[in-house]
């Protein structure tokens, strides 16, 4: 059994949620699949369903997770995407940012 805070399935949810695709709702007419037929990498990364009931047409909404979260937080974890900013760079230009600072701060 899988223990509920293995980091191997939580980056596997985030995963299902990043790549998901939403042509996957419909079968080959253009039709909203059921739910029980949904593929289930793409039931994984679905937020909600909401029928709506008008009249004689039904409504239904289909929210899906945060995807752009999704992929930050792949990218994060891969290395991909820091926080962090390097300013350890070429070291003439780090000098001339100094000089062209001094420069400024003496024309105040």
């Amino acid at each position: 059994m899988t223990h509920l805070t293995d980091p191997d399935r939580a980056l596997w949810e985030v995963a299902r949620i990043a790549y998901s695709d939403v042509r996957e709702l419909f079968d080959e007419h253009g039709h909203l699949r059921p739910v029980h037929a949904l593929p289930e990498q793409l039931a994984a990364a679905i937020a909600s369903i909401t029928i709506v009931r008008r009249d004689t047409h039904i409504i239904q909404k289909v929210r899906f997770w945060d995807k752009p979260k999704a992929l930050g937080m792949l990218l994060t974890h891969f290395g991909l995407l820091t926080e962090d900013v390097d300013l350890s760079g070429d070291a003439e230009l780090v000098a001339r940012l100094e000089a062209g600072r001094k420069r400024a701060a003496g024309k105040r």
